[in-house]
């Protein structure tokens, strides 16, 4: 039904940097979201690190509303 996600930017670890092939210390963005279902249940947690200047984010904010709790 809908996933709530928090955008930060990091300095990525030795595991991260070993794992994305890049040097430790690069700046990247981390995500993380929770999905829920139609009643509110969490159904779904993913961590996501991206490197900072090989992508582009939008984000589509909407206006008054449904709200989500």
């Amino acid at each position: 039904d809908h996933g709530v996600a928090t955008f930060r930017p990091v300095r990525a670890d030795r595991t991260v940097a070993q794992r994305l092939g890049i040097r430790r210390g690069e700046l990247l963005l981390a995500i993380w979201q929770i999905d829920y279902d139609e009643e509110d249940r969490p159904v779904l947690s993913s961590h996501e690190y991206h490197i900072a200047d090989a992508f582009d984010f939008s984000v589509v904010r909407r206006g008054p509303g449904r709200r989500f709790n």
